[in-house]
Parts: C-alpha cells; sequence; structure tokens
C-alpha cells in the first residue's frame, strides 16, 4: 500500500517553511530601517567647511603665499531642532555661525553672520534624504582688529534658497553636501557681494 504520510505532512512543511523564512527575514527587513529614527522630535549640532563667493579681502605673506578671505567661506556651525512630520519627511530648524577669517601676527580681517535656517528633507532612501529651504544671514558684516587693513563694512541681512544631500551612516550621524545661494548688499552703498557657496557638513543627533 502506498504510503500517505508525506503528503498528509505537507502543511506543516510549508508552515515551518514559512516560520524559518520570516525568522530569517527578520534580519534583512531590521536592515532596511535601521536608519530610521521616527521620534518626533529631535535636537541637532553640527559644522562643515563652505567654499565660494566673491572675494572680500586678501592678505600676502613675506614667504610668497597669500590667503583670500570670501564671502561663502570659511568654517560653520550650527544648532537647532528637527521635527518629523511623516514617516518620510521632517523639518529642521537652526541658528548657527559662520566665519571666515584672516588672522596673524599683526591683526585680523574676518567676514561673519548669524545664519537661521528652515529646511525640509525628504527620505528617498534608508541611507539618505534630500532637501533644501531657506537660510536667513543675519548681520553680516567685515571687520579688522590691529593693524590688518581697514575693511570695515556692514551688510544688510541675506535670504537666500538652500538646496543639500545628507547621507546618514547611523541614526544618530549624517554627512551633507549643500549649496546655497545669497547675495549681501553693502549698507554703504557699495557694490553687493556673490556669497554664493557650496559646503560640507557634519551633523550629530540626539
Amino acid at each position: 500500500m502506498t504510503s500517505t504520510a508525506p503528503l498528509r505532512s505537507l502543511p506543516g512543511r510549508l508552515a515551518a517553511t514559512a516560520v524559518l523564512a520570516v525568522a530569517f527575514g527578520a534580519p534583512a527587513q531590521a536592515q532596511e530601517v535601521v536608519y530610521q529614527d521616527l521620534r518626533p522630535v529631535r535636537l541637532f549640532i553640527g559644522g562643515g567647511l563652505t567654499a565660494g563667493g566673491d572675494r572680500l579681502a586678501t592678505a600676502q605673506y613675506y614667504h610668497g603665499s597669500d590667503y583670500s578671505l570670501r564671502a561663502g567661506g570659511l568654517v560653520q556651525f550650527h544648532g537647532g531642532i528637527e521635527f518629523q512630520v511623516a514617516p518620510l519627511a521632517s523639518v529642521a530648524l537652526s541658528v548657527g555661525y559662520h566665519i571666515d577669517a584672516i588672522d596673524d601676527f599683526w591683526g585680523s580681517t574676518r567676514f561673519t553672520r548669524v545664519p537661521v535656517e528652515l529646511l525640509g528633507h525628504f527620505r528617498v532612501h534608508p541611507n539618505w534624504r534630500l532637501g533644501g529651504g531657506i537660510r536667513w544671514a543675519i548681520d553680516p558684516k567685515l571687520t579688522s582688529k590691529g593693524y590688518a587693513p581697514v575693511a570695515d563694512e556692514d551688510f544688510d541681512s541675506s535670504v537666500g534658497p538652500v538646496i543639500e544631500a545628507e547621507y546618514l551612516f547611523n541614526p544618530s550621524l549624517g554627512l551633507k553636501v549643500r549649496g546655497v545661494f545669497e547675495q549681501y548688499r553693502s549698507k554703504a552703498g557699495l557694490p553687493s557681494v556673490n556669497g554664493n557657496h557650496i559646503g560640507v557638513v557634519l551633523n550629530f543627533y540626539f
């Protein structure tokens, strides 16, 4: 007589196979969402380097090299708060300090501003976000101290667009590449200054 035991056990084998598939598939699914932090509110701090914009001043050194201070440089630090408004979308508000400077034994020349940024981001991949928004550069000014050539000049606050892409190494660490478009108008009636720049920024979320 032909045994029917294998046929009767087929549903059980399928069930066991399904359980194993879920068990082994779960880690793969977890890896896909490991970089998604869905907390409604997060704080962040960050900083980075920027380059671009018109040349505002140039220092020439005795050994023959020179350095140009530009309206789009050089170092920016910031902190802010981020709101998760949807599973794939967030809005961030930050305040920072942006400076380029020429410092030496004789004195210093600096271009400083306080950027306030309102940005939106959309997650296009577990590790990638694309976004943009507006940047308000408050109190931009060029100042000199010591024996540096006098180069003091105040500018009107500037509003311009920002576009950026961010790679998330983990929920707490992201690297951004960005472009900022802004113009600074002199309060003394001098020609406007182009402050357009690109930047690389590292953000820490907590």
